[in-house]
C-alpha cells in the first residue's frame, strides 16, 4: 500500500507539472509526512491551488491507517467509512477548515474562497503532522494558530505514518472521561470501551492515560528547558509540542517562514530528544531507563 500511495503521488505530481525526481521527493515526502520540499519556499513557491489539493488528498490518506487500506483492498471500500478512527479524523479536520476560515474570514485578514483554501491545506498539512506551508499562519489570528496547535497536538491515526498524540488515543480518553462522569452518577455500573465493534481492555485504556500523561509532561518539561535556555514563553511551548509530534513548523520565531536554525545549541539538543521521544512514542525510550530493563537484557 505504501508503495502504490508513493507511486500515485509521483504520478500526480508529474501530471500536474513537476519533473520525475521533484515529483518522486514531494511523493517521498507526503507519503511518510515528513513535509520536506526541495524548494526553500516550500509549497508558497508553486503558489498552485490544484498542487495543494493534491498534496492535501495525498497527506489525508497517508494519515489512516494503513492497514485499513489492506482491509478495504479484500472486503471494498465501505470499509473506510465504516472506521470509527477514520471518520473521526475527518471531522475533526473538517471542523478545523471551518473554524480557521470563519477566523480569517471574520477579522478580515483573507477574502472566503482564499481562506478556505489556506485553511483547508494547512489543516490537512498539520493534523497529517506533515507541516508543509502554503501561507504564513503565523500572521493568522490568535484563535485559527489555537487551532493548528491543537491538531499538530492531535496528530493522525493510529498505524499511520502521522505523529501526534494518535485519533484512536483521543476517543478513548474521551470515552474514559465520560465513563468516569458516568460512573459518579452509577457507582455499581459496569461499562465496556468500545470504539465501532473493537472492544478494548482495562489495561488498554490505563495505557493510553498513561501515554497522554507522559507526553504532556514531556512536552511541558521540553517548553520549560528551553524557556530556561532564553526563548519566549509561546515559541517554546510551540516548539515543544510541534516536534513532540514530529510535525516541523511551530509559532512565533520559529513559524511558518522560520527554522530551527535560531535555536541556542542546549535548546537545539532538547528539540533532538523531544523528536526522538515523539517518534518512538516515549515508552520506548523511557523503558530504557528502568533497571530491570538492562538486567534481563543481559547487559
Amino acid at each position: 500500500m505504501y508503495f502504490c500511495f508513493t507511486a500515485a503521488a509521483t504520478a500526480a505530481l508529474m501530471l500536474w507539472g513537476m519533473g520525475f525526481w521533484e515529483a518522486l521527493d514531494h511523493a517521498f515526502s507526503t507519503i511518510a509526512t515528513g513535509g520536506f520540499s526541495t524548494r526553500n519556499e516550500n509549497i508558497v513557491y508553486y503558489h498552485s491551488f490544484s498542487l495543494k489539493m493534491i498534496l492535501t488528498f495525498f497527506m489525508v490518506i497517508s494519515s489512516a491507517n494503513f492497514g485499513l487500506y489492506v482491509d478495504a483492498w479484500k472486503r471494498g471500500l465501505h470499509v473506510l467509512l465504516q472506521d470509527t478512527e477514520f471518520k473521526v479524523y475527518l471531522l475533526m479536520v473538517a471542523a478545523a477548515v471551518l473554524l480557521i476560515t470563519a477566523s480569517l474570514v471574520l477579522q478580515g485578514h483573507m477574502l472566503l474562497p482564499e481562506s478556505l483554501r489556506e485553511a483547508l491545506f494547512q489543516s490537512a498539512s498539520l493534523s497529517s503532522t506533515t507541516g508543509y506551508v502554503s501561507a504564513d499562519f503565523d500572521q493568522w489570528p490568535s484563535f485559527a494558530k489555537f487551532i493548528l496547535l491543537l491538531i499538530i497536538i492531535s496528530g493522525g491515526c493510529g498505524g499511520s505514518t502521522a505523529g501526534g498524540l494518535k485519533v484512536m488515543r483521543l476517543i478513548l480518553l474521551f470515552k474514559c472521561f465520560s465513563a468516569i462522569l458516568k460512573l459518579h452518577m452509577h457507582p455499581r455500573a459496569v461499562f465496556h470501551m468500545t470504539v465501532g465493534k473493537e472492544k478494548f481492555s482495562r489495561n488498554t485504556v490505563l495505557q493510553v492515560l498513561a501515554f497522554f500523561f507522559i507526553y504532556m509532561a514531556l512536552s511541558t518539561l521540553w517548553a520549560g528547558a528551553m524557556m530556561f535556555d532564553g526563548l519566549a514563553f509561546m515559541d517554546a511551548l510551540g516548539v515543544a509540542f510541534s516536534t513532540m509530534s514530529n510535525d516541523g513548523p511551530a509559532f512565533g520565531a520559529f513559524g511558518a517562514t522560520c527554522t530551527y536554525a535560531a535555536l541556542p545549541d542546549f535548546s537545539k539538543v532538547i528539540v533532538c530528544l523531544s523528536m526522538l521521544f515523539g517518534r518512538l512514542e516515549s515508552v520506548t525510550l523511557l523503558s530504557i531507563f528502568i533497571p530491570s530493563f538492562w538486567k534481563k537484557s543481559g547487559w
